[in-house]
C-alpha cells in the first residue's frame, strides 16, 4: 500500500479519504482509515510525505524524498517484473499505461504472492494459457478454439 499511496501522491495532493477512494477504484478494494492514516504518519514521520491543513482537511503531498523513494521503488518493481519473463513484462505494460487499473494491479499482486510461495510454476503457466487465449481471441484466430 507504501508504494501505492505514493504513487497517487505523484498525481498531486490527496486527502487521507481520496487516497482510501482511488484505491478503491484503482486496485478494486478500499482500504480502511485504520490501515491508511497510520501509513500517512509513518510516510510523514520518514520524510516521504507532508501534510498541509486546508480548512479541516490534511492535504497530503509528496517531498522531494518520497520522490526519490518511489522512483527506487518503482525501478525495484520493474527488475522484479522483468526477472519473470516476457509476459509479465506485458502485465507490468498494462499497469504503467493504467489500462484496467482495476484488473492488472490485482493480477500482478496474485503473480507476486505466487512467486513467494513457491508457485511461481504454476502461475506462469496458467498466465500463458490465458496470454495465448486472449491473443487468438483479439487476432480472431478461427483454426483454434477459445473456450
Amino acid at each position: 500500500m507504501r508504494l501505492w499511496t505514493l504513487r497517487l501522491l505523484s498525481e498531486g495532493e490527496r486527502t487521507g479519504y481520496d487516497i482510501m477512494r482511488e484505491l478503491g477504484v484503482r486496485v478494486g478494494w478500499r482500504p480502511s482509515p485504520g490501515s491508511v492514516y497510520p501509513l500517512l504518519q509513518l510516510l510523514t514521520d520518514s520524510g516521504l510525505i507532508q501534510g498541509r491543513r486546508e480548512g479541516d482537511r490534511t492535504l497530503w503531498s509528496l517531498t522531494p524524498a518520497g520522490q526519490d523513494a518511489l522512483a527506487e521503488s518503482t525501478a525495484h518493481w520493474d527488475g522484479w517484473v522483468k526477472r519473470l519473463g516476457e509476459a509479465e513484462r506485458l502485465v507490468w505494460t498494462a499497469i504503467e499505461k493504467d489500462w484496467p487499473w482495476g484488473t492488472m494491479p490485482r493480477l500482478a499482486s496474485l503473480l507476486l504472492r505466487a512467486f513467494q510461495t513457491g508457485k511461481e510454476d504454476e502461475a506462469l503457466r496458467i498466465l500463458g494459457e490465458t496470454f495465448t487465449r486472449l491473443e487468438r481471441l483479439v487476432e480472431g484466430n478461427k483454426n483454434e478454439e477459445c473456450n
